[in-house]
């Protein structure tokens, strides 16, 4: 809405403030002949919608007790008080139920927005996000030359888990794996669920030995975890740390799943670890 979800907080406030004491200047300039309520709704549906419903309906409030200050200040004979006062509580309850919905309208709308970039299941980013969120991170380490991970992870065996224990079972140990990943790293890095049992790990500005650290933590929580629901999952994972990215997400991706593929085809309940591009071994002199 117009911009303003740039803006700090205190800025909105400021903006809706400012608007605020404006529409009152301007009543109070131009008698009581004519009406300006209806301008008050410019900072409520404001406040509102970028600080919340609280903040919304204290501009109600405002608005509705600068109009009765000005009302009574240019009050007519035949105006008494209670009849000024039951005119804004009138006013008032259109205010506050239009904040109400609008208040009602953002959640929506922000609610929906996080279930169309979101996994519902395990509430890891979906193939979208991530890949939207990767390009940004690509071109962002293209630029600055930092490296960058990325983590391709299947769960091996996991088929096992829903025919024997049942698709119950087996959402509540994707649940329980994404969660555990979203513990154990940091809040700049993105889980992305990219197939039934197949996630992705990107790590921004993270280089190869940084990466192996929190491969080994993130492999000893999740066995622990695995354990302790009694099955007998393991993890085929692929950990590629790009130096330089290749021109497309497509290719990043298909490089940690080729990375993953050696480790599931070398046994499984393994790691292999790649650099892109591969740096050249140096020529030993004679």
């Amino acid at each position: 809405m117009l911009g303003f979800e740039r803006l700090p907080k205190w800025a909105i406030l400021a903006v809706c403030l400012a608007a605020t004491a404006a529409i009152e200047a301007a009543d109070y300039l131009t008698g009581e002949h004519i009406m300006l309520s209806s301008f008050y709704l410019v900072p409520i549906a404001l406040a509102t919608w970028y600080l919340g419903r609280t903040a919304g309906i204290l501009f109600c409030l405002l608005g509705v007790t600068s109009e009765l200050i000005i009302r009574r200040f240019y009050a007519s004979r035949q105006e008494d008080f209670l009849t000024s006062l039951w005119n804004e509580i009138i006013i008032l309850t259109f205010f506050v139920a239009v904040a109400y919905v609008l208040d009602r309208l953002r959640t929506a709308l922000h609610r929906e927005s996080l279930l169309a970039r979101t996994d519902s299941l395990t509430g890891a980013a979906n193939l979208r996000c991530f890949t939207e969120r990767l390009q940004l991170e690509r071109e962002r380490a293209a630029r600055n030359g930092r490296p960058l991970t990325l983590v391709y992870m299947d769960l091996d065996d996991f088929k096992r888990v829903n025919d024997e224990d049942g698709h119950a079972a087996g959402d509540r140990l994707l649940h329980l794996f994404a969660q555990t990943v979203r513990k154990e790293t940091r809040s700049v890095d993105l889980l992305g669920r990219v197939g039934g049992d197949e996630f992705c790990l990107l790590m921004p500005d993270t280089d190869s030995e940084q990466a192996r650290a929190v491969l080994v933590r993130l492999q000893e929580k999740l066995e622990d975890m695995f354990r302790e629901q009694g099955h007998p999952v393991t993890m085929s994972v692929g950990v590629v740390t790009f130096l330089k990215p290749p021109q497309t997400v497509d290719e990043m991706i298909g490089a940690a799943d080729a990375a993953m593929y050696e480790a599931k085809n070398g046994g499984k309940d393994a790691v292999r670890f790649v650099t892109h591009p591969v740096r050249p071994r140096p020529v030993a002199r004679t």
